[in-house]
């Protein structure tokens, strides 16, 4: 068996290294420092490609596999934590269960948008205790505890425009999402 990667994620290996010196490299320092939405070159990474890496063309995104998107946000993330973690949360968080679960209407309202870097999909976890088990996070919908206490502000809340309630498909529970507008 051949564990070595095809023509195509080498290809997009040097294509994503070669953004990340070149784009990414020269502000890294400067945005952990002021803690700045890098807007601008998120909204390049779009244009590349790289804010829907495994969406399907038809959707706005790059139709690649998942060892391509992995590859993507190593590259980006050895040049730039920042930039590698928005990259993560789009393609993980936002496009995959819109991509996988959502109905054609949401695919066309919000994945599209989002998996071409139009907007940035979020993922926002305000219940303190929440942790990394989002699913499993008291609440009226999941359980018999109701969510109390303090909430949380997602980081980039100021940059956020809610988008309608999106319902899954066939009837399943409903989730909300949020997308920003990356125009910055």
């Amino acid at each position: 068996m051949d564990f070595g990667l095809t023509k195509e994620q080498e290809m997009v290996r040097k294509m994503v290294r070669e953004f990340a010196e070149t784009e990414l490299r020269p502000i890294a320092a400067e945005i952990d420092k002021t803690c700045e939405y890098p807007a601008e070159t998120v909204k390049k990474m779009g244009k590349l490609g790289l804010m829907g890496m495994t969406v399907p063309k038809e959707y706005g995104g790059g139709g690649l596999d998942s060892v391509s998107n992995a590859i993507g946000v190593e590259e980006i993330s050895r040049v730039c934590a920042s930039h590698g973690v928005i990259m993560a949360v789009n393609n993980s968080l936002a496009c995959y269960p819109i991509d996988k679960f959502g109905t054609e209407e949401q695919k066309k309202e919000f994945l599209v948008p989002i998996a071409s870097g139009e907007k940035l999909g979020a993922f926002g976890l305000t219940e303190p205790a929440a942790g990394t088990a989002a699913a499993s996070s008291p609440s009226p919908r999941n359980s018999s505890m109701a969510a109390s206490g303090p909430s949380l502000s997602p980081r980039y809340g100021a940059l956020a425009a809610p988008s309608r309630r999106a319902k899954r498909a066939s009837g399943m529970r409903e989730a909300r999402s949020l997308a920003m507008s990356t125009a910055g």
